[in-house]
């Protein structure tokens, strides 16, 4: 306890002697508390910027696209991209599905051969699954298999639509 208190007063001397410093720079260019102050002020009475909230998964989701997206123009590699039914977008990381990158559509192409299989209902937690080795299943019967690849051009995912 008497070393975090240390810490604490350690941490509060310097903020005092940072705020001193920045408050003489600020007068020197014409900054005055005051001037400081009311921009303080109209800051917080300004509007609210709300951020998009980003929504959870639910324990099943309607599954109605699956695509891929190319980081570059080469097409060798390729992080698979999963749409559900409000239009999001979302991509399998180390532990289960994550927002999706950027979509620039010019590197993004839709797997075409999975289309008979959708829209259909997908678990979005992965049964006995290690990371980045995933079968998630899908109520039309089957389960779709992703597995990540380390190659010698980089990191690659094959994925593939097995029946049950």
């Amino acid at each position: 306890m008497d070393e975090l208190k240390d810490l604490r007063n350690f941490f509060n001397e310097l903020d005092e002697e940072i705020t001193n410093l920045t408050d003489q720079f600020a007068e020197t260019k014409g900054v005055t508390k005051e001037i400081i102050q009311e921009h303080y002020e109209a800051l917080l009475a300004g509007p609210m910027i709300l951020f998009e909230q980003k929504r959870l998964l639910k324990k099943k989701e309607l599954l109605i696209e699956i695509g891929r997206l190319y980081p570059d123009q080469n097409r060798k590699m390729y992080t698979p991209i999963f749409t559900f039914e409000d239009n999001s977008k979302w991509a399998l990381g180390d532990a289960g599905f994550a927002y999706a990158p950027e979509i620039i559509e010019s590197n993004y192409q839709i797997e075409e051969n999975y289309l008979p299989l959708l829209p259909t209902l997908i678990e979005t937690k992965a049964k006995n699954y290690e990371p980045w080795q995933y079968n998630l299943n899908l109520d039309n019967g089957y389960v779709l298999c992703v597995n990540k690849i380390d190659t010698l051009s980089g990191i690659s995912f094959t994925y593939t639509i097995k029946k049950k």
